[in-house]
């Protein structure tokens, strides 16, 4: 299962850089796009590096940044009404909101997610590697 994900989420920001570049929007919408598609492959990477070397907690950070980055496909349609009834009532274009989108589909839910990360990941983390130091200490003085 983990690694149809990782296949999943490596050809999704393969195929989203480079429907990126033909976003509507423009420059600012393509860099949005493929600031998405590099962190989205990158974290889910990394979670596959982290559990490979044994590290869990570290692996569960990455996949929780991770699926963080996968609901961006969800957050950005949930945008597009918004988007559309602004233009259709005169405020500003659909262009000018779909360029805001292309940003605002994935920033949010990667702050959602680090905010996660911190509260469940890191502490765990910390208590781990005290423990690790004690261990160490213990063992230096014997």
């Amino acid at each position: 299962m983990g690694y149809m994900y990782v296949v999943a989420c490596t050809l999704g920001g393969i195929a989203g850089f480079w429907i990126g570049t033909f976003a509507v929007g423009g420059a600012p919408s393509t860099a949005g796009f493929w600031t998405l598609a590099v962190c989205w492959v990158t974290s889910t990477l990394m979670a596959v590096q982290c559990a490979r070397s044994g590290h869990f907690l570290e692996h569960q950070a990455w996949m929780i940044r991770s699926y963080a980055l996968t609901s961006a496909a969800t957050t950005l349609r949930l945008y597009l009404l918004p988007a559309v009834l602004l233009a259709l009532s005169g405020f500003g274009t659909f262009t000018e909101s779909y360029s805001a989108i292309a940003w605002l589909c994935f920033v949010p839910n990667i702050i959602v997610g680090e905010i996660l990360v911190h509260r469940i990941v890191t502490p765990k983390l910390i208590e781990k590697r005290a423990k690790q130091l004690l261990r160490a200490q213990q063992q230096s003085k014997s």
